[in-house]
């Protein structure tokens, strides 16, 4: 890929404000753990119509082991929306190498 996508972009930018800062994730039991942000990453997501996912799947299975061996499954049906697009999970690292979602976390500012 040449040049930054919008996530590694988005990626970059809250790298900038967030490492070093001290978060607080509390957790679904209700207990609070605090840290402070080493690093932030992303995780690429790509969804795309249901025929093109199974071309997709199709030619994986030519080419990998871990995917399962499907069947070409033809010519696009008439009037299908084709499509796909990108979104991304993002998350920080603890000091004690612990990933968190960032969604999950509160950066403290006081």
């Amino acid at each position: 890929m040449i040049g930054m996508s919008w996530i590694d972009e988005t990626r970059k930018v809250l790298a900038d404000q967030l490492i070093g800062k001290h978060f607080a994730y509390v957790s679904k039991y209700g207990g609070t753990t605090f840290g402070t942000v080493t690093a932030v990453g992303a995780t690429h997501r790509m969804r795309m119509d249901q025929h093109t996912e199974k071309v997709v799947g199709h030619k994986m299975s030519k080419i990998s082991p871990k995917w399962e061996e499907t069947e070409h499954p033809g010519e696009a049906p008439e009037g299908l929306a084709r499509w796909s697009g990108r979104t991304a999970k993002f998350w920080v690292l603890s000091e004690n190498r612990v990933e968190y979602d960032l969604d999950e976390i509160y950066i403290i500012e006081c």
